[in-house]
This record gives structure tokens, C-alpha cells and sequence, in this order.
């Protein structure tokens, strides 16, 4: 009698959780409340078993609870439409309406892991499947200095059989990323399958390549990719070219397009998970929750690359400060600023801001894509008004995704939402579309 009575209890306050978790998705979200109307069945059956099989009942029907506040929790902050900011009428605004059909679809980052921190480290760790015949040269910049550059030609093209037209697309990694580095790869791969010509930069010092010159890379030194793109197009002249940028070097891209304005040789351009406002990023960078997990993580990964080259740098630097640079902020202060001649480190994010005037004096098409919950790139850092104030930029913003991953569903290794629109997105460019 007594066990009855209390799996009873059980079974009424179970009915009555259910009943909070559908008013409140009615409330939020009636369409998806509907959608999920099987797993309150599912919930249902459990408590009755509870009922008649005591502990363990009672465990699976906790269980089952757990399964629907986390299912509820993921419908309040994911699986939304991106929102996409640009100005209204215009020719990009147009274009991506008609052509960039994922736009209209709800991204679902990973159903089992969709928090932007883990969904960032995840994509990290995840290794690309996949060959790609790369060619690396050297190239030399005008300082003396040198940086490096992947070909991946593909030769066996069936979409574009003509080397000379086959058209290119150069990707500009992030901080310390290299064509090794797993999204980058993937990128790479997506496009390979699409029939480009694919051309990844190098940063100075990075791939194992040697330090010629005290310099490396950062937000405003464009001077590598503009050398690079002046490569690409005295190699392919006939060829449409387009340019990525990742990360950091997404404001690469972008303040290269700014500064060459309408003599820029690049037909359209890509950015994913731009830093638009360094200042605002690295507050929220600074913050515990990310401090320890990736600030800390991103700069022992720099100050092991400078160690490399740490000699050349002997002049310019002061060896002991940059050692003791525990986050991104200082090692910006004691390398970064004096390398790039910036006095202070608020000198140099506030000169690396893609924002405003510099937005406007992009003549191409410019698409960014972000994420509300990027932990490099925080949403109150986006420019959701001052783009629809542009003829030429766009901004989509999805809900969730992290950082530089946009990994959706249950496999980590299919093909990730931003790749998505990354195709779409250049095959209806070279289709002559815009």
C-alpha cells in the first residue's frame, strides 16, 4: 500500500511537470509545442510504468524528464531561421533571397552538444575525412619577409575542365590556423567537390615555415594577401576570383576589400565568424568562462609559435613579458602592438575595427556569417544595423554555432551549416546569378 501511494505521487507530480513543459512551450512556441506532443506520450507511458515497477520506473521516468527540459531548453535557444541584415532592395539583398536557399532553413546545431563553447572545442578535435593534392610555394613579400601558400588546383575538375577560367578561391585562416587545421580542411574539401581552384595563405612562421623578418601577421597587415591576390590574378587573369576570411582573417579580407575599394581585384567575398569589434571581443573573451577554457588555451599556442622564432624577434620585443603572457590581451601588448609599431593594445584593436566608414568602402559583395553565441565574437559585437546602412555588406546571424563551426544535426562530420551557404553561395556567383 505504502509503495503504491508514493509511485502514485510520483505519477501525479510527473503529470504535472508535463503540464508546466507544455504551457510553457505553448507559450514560447505553440507549432513546436505540437511537434513534440510524442515525446509527452513517450513521458506519459514512463510514469504509468513508474507506477507499477517502483524504483526503476521512477528512474527511467526522471530520465525521460531530463530528455524533455533539455529537448525544451534547446527549442527556446536553437533551430531558429538566421537573421539576415542588409540593406533592403539592393542587388546582395536580392541575391541571397533568391539563391541562397539555406537562409530560409533553421540551423540545428548539434542535437547532443549545441552549448557554443563545446560545440567550438568539438570542432576543434573533429578531424576532416578527406585527400586533397596540395602544392605549397613560397612567396616573398616586399619587406624581405616570406609566407607560404597552398595550391590545390584541381586538376581533375569536371565543372570547370579550363584551367585558365576555372575559378579561384583564396582562404585566409584564423590566428593560428593552417591548411592542417580541421575547418579549414573541411572548407577546402567543400569546395574541391564544387570544381574550384582552391588557394590557402600561410602566415609568417606558421606550417614550418622560417622567420625571415620581425614580423608576423595581424588584423590590419593586409600587404601578404595583397600580394598573394595579385599572384593569383596575374596567373589566372580570365579566371573569376573570390576571397574567405576566418577569424582573424575575416578582418583581413574585410579591411583588404575596404582599402582597395573599387580597384579591388576579388569579385566577392566571404567572412565567417569575424571579430567586427575587437574591443567589444576581447571583453567578452575575458570573461571566466572563457578565460580558462580558450583565451588561455589560444595564447600558450602563440607564445609556443613565437618560441620558435623567438631570435628574431630579439630587438623588438621584450623576451620576459611575452613569456609571462598568460592571456591573449597581454600577449597582444608585449608582441602584437610593438611589432606593428602600435603604441598601446587599445591602439591596435581599435585599428583593427570593421566597422562604419570601412564597411562603406566595400565595392563588392560582402557576406558575413555569425553566430549569436560566439564566444570570439559576442552578438552585442555584431553591426546588425550598420550593415543595412551598406550597399555592398551583409550579415547573417544564426542561432548558435560557436566559433569558426557551425556543426548542426547529430554527425560532427557532415557538412556544416556555414559550408552550406559557403557553396551556395559562390556556385550561384560564378553562375553569373548576382
Amino acid at each position: 500500500m505504502y509503495r503504491y501511494y508514493t509511485s502514485n505521487t510520483i505519477f501525479v507530480r510527473a503529470v504535472d511537470v508535463i503540464a508546466a513543459v507544455l504551457a510553457t512551450m505553448n507559450a514560447s512556441n505553440c507549432k513546436r509545442a505540437e511537434n513534440s506532443s510524442w515525446a509527452v506520450y513517450v513521458f506519459v507511458v514512463f510514469a504509468i510504468f513508474s507506477s507499477l515497477s517502483g524504483v526503476v520506473g521512477w528512474a527511467i521516468c526522471l530520465i525521460a524528464c531530463c530528455g524533455i527540459l533539455y529537448w525544451h531548453k534547446y527549442w527556446s535557444n536553437y533551430g531558429k531561421i538566421p537573421l539576415v541584415a542588409c540593406k533592403k532592395n539592393t542587388k546582395l539583398d536580392k541575391f541571397l533571397e533568391r539563391h541562397i536557399s539555406t537562409l530560409r532553413h533553421p540551423y540545428m546545431p548539434l542535437y547532443w552538444c549545441p552549448g557554443a563553447r563545446a560545440i567550438t572545442i568539438i570542432r576543434y578535435f573533429v578531424p576532416c575525412v578527406g585527400h586533397l593534392e596540395l602544392k605549397r610555394e613560397i612567396l616573398h613579400a616586399d619587406d624581405g619577409g616570406i609566407f607560404g601558400v597552398d595550391w590545390c588546383h584541381n586538376k581533375s575538375s569536371s565543372q570547370y575542365s579550363e584551367p585558365s577560367t576555372r575559378p579561384t578561391i583564396i582562404i585566409v585562416p584564423g590566428l593560428s590556423s593552417t591548411p592542417e587545421s580541421g575547418y579549414i580542411k573541411s572548407m577546402t574539401l567543400c569546395l574541391v567537390e564544387r570544381g574550384f581552384r582552391v588557394v590557402v595563405l600561410i602566415y609568417r612562421g606558421l606550417g614550418n615555415l622560417k622567420l625571415k623578418t620581425p614580423k608576423t601577421h595581424c588584423a590590419t597587415h593586409t600587404s601578404d594577401l595583397a600580394t598573394l591576390v595579385d599572384v593569383v590574378h596575374e596567373r589566372f587573369p580570365n579566371a573569376k576570383l573570390y576571397c574567405i576570411g576566418a577569424s582573424l582573417g575575416a578582418l583581413i579580407v574585410g579591411r583588404y576589400m575596404s582599402e582597395r575599394g573599387d580597384d579591388v581585384r576579388i569579385d566577392a567575398g566571404l567572412l565567417f565568424a569575424c571579430s567586427f569589434h575587437p574591443p567589444i571581443c576581447m571583453e567578452e573573451f575575458e570573461l571566466w568562462s572563457n578565460k580558462l577554457l580558450l583565451n588561455f588555451q589560444v595564447t600558450q599556442g602563440l607564445k609556443e609559435n613565437y618560441r620558435r622564432h623567438s631570435h628574431v624577434f630579439e630587438s623588438v620585443v621584450d623576451h620576459e613579458k611575452v613569456e609571462k603572457s598568460a592571456f591573449l590581451r597581454d600577449f597582444d601588448t608585449h608582441f602584437t602592438a610593438p611589432v606593428f609599431g602600435y603604441k598601446t593594445t587599445e591602439d591596435y584593436f581599435n585599428d583593427s575595427i570593421f566597422w562604419g566608414d570601412k564597411m562603406e568602402n566595400v565595392k563588392r559583395p560582402l557576406l558575413c556569417v555569425n553566430s549569436n553565441d560566439d564566444p570570439f565574437s559576442p552578438e552585442r559585437g555584431l553591426p546588425k544595423m550598420e550593415v543595412t546602412q551598406t550597399e555592398n555588406v551583409a550579415l547573417v546571424m544564426t542561432y548558435g554555432g560557436g566559433h569558426v563551426s557551425h556543426l548542426e544535426g547529430w554527425n560532427p562530420f557532415s557538412k556544416s551549416y556555414f559550408e552550406k551557404i559557403m557553396v551556395e553561395y559562390f556556385d550561384a556567383m560564378i553562375q553569373g546569378k548576382y
